[in-house]
């Protein structure tokens, strides 16, 4: 059987527990390649935030956002907020084509279940342990998925006039969690979570992916005459913090996004007009 929707890892079978481990990523860890490897993996986060990518799809883990990764597959990773992460490894009777993510509303009882493999490692009998805890978590994400798939239709026409907000209108500089959350009539806390919920991303996370695409567009196109220009048509009055957060984006600064994109350009030029 190969995984194609969440809804099929209630049919699976955990035939091997490899291994379970913690990590620390920093900020530094961008555009960085993953090693293709044999078998599954689940990342928890315990702390911080990464985006996965991969065949143009983006995949947005937190604490709240669990990644499984399927045998054989290569993806890039960005770490956003640097933290720990948990990784269980192990084999399932199943084929999987890529990333699937769970959103979970409370990961407490994951974490809890988390830390009991890392306490049974060494164990006469951590596999059978660690095994009967990793169903217990899959248990959990199969339920939070259940509920969200019935009532994600609900609250995506509940935060609907902020999200057509934000793809009109990310030029606005006044944009914030507490206006979008007005605009929907919910208090900021809920909106947040409910609008996390339905686009898999924050609502400040996804307008700043809308105002990015937009300036790395208006720099290709040639169609601004300074750094300022471009931060108030994607919706900055602050060139500096602009400047900034495009290089987090995109891993460089306008001007060397530009001059890099001109010499691509200008290379595949010079090659058509070779052929």
């Amino acid at each position: 059987m190969l995984i194609k929707d969440l809804s099929d890892f209630s049919d699976v079978t955990i035939t091997r527990f490899k291994a379970v481990y913690t990590s620390y990523t920093d900020t530094i860890h961008k555009n960085m390649v993953s090693a293709e490897r044999s078998y599954w993996m689940m990342y928890i986060k315990i702390s911080g935030s990464t985006w996965y990518y991969m065949n143009d799809k983006k995949y947005y883990s937190s604490p709240n956002n669990i990644i499984l990764v399927a045998p054989n597959v290569k993806y890039k990773y960005e770490c956003i907020e640097p933290g720990n992460v948990g990784i269980i490894f192990f084999d399932l009777d199943t084929e999987g084509e890529g990333i699937y993510t769970f959103d979970v509303d409370n990961s407490e009882k994951i974490l809890s279940l988390f830390k009991k493999m890392l306490r049974d490692q060494g164990d006469e009998l951590c596999n059978i342990k660690c095994m009967k805890e990793l169903y217990h978590i899959f248990e959990i994400l199969l339920t939070s998925s259940i509920k969200k798939h019935n009532a994600v239709c609900t609250e995506k026409d509940r935060v609907k006039i902020a999200y057509e907000y934000i793809l009109s209108n990310f030029n606005d500089a006044s944009i914030s969690n507490s206006s979008l959350a007005h605009m929907c009539q919910m208090s900021e806390g809920h909106f947040r979570k409910i609008f996390t919920r339905c686009h898999g991303m924050p609502p400040m996370t996804y307008l700043r992916k809308h105002r990015m695409e937009a300036a790395k567009k208006i720099i290709v196109d040639g169609q601004y005459k300074s750094i300022p220009d471009i931060a108030l048509q994607v919706g900055y009055n602050d060139m500096y913090h602009f400047s900034k957060m495009f290089k987090e984006y995109t891993g460089y600064t306008p001007k060397q996004y530009r001059k890099t994109k001109t010499e691509m350009l200008t290379w595949d030029m010079a090659v058509m007009k070779d052929l």
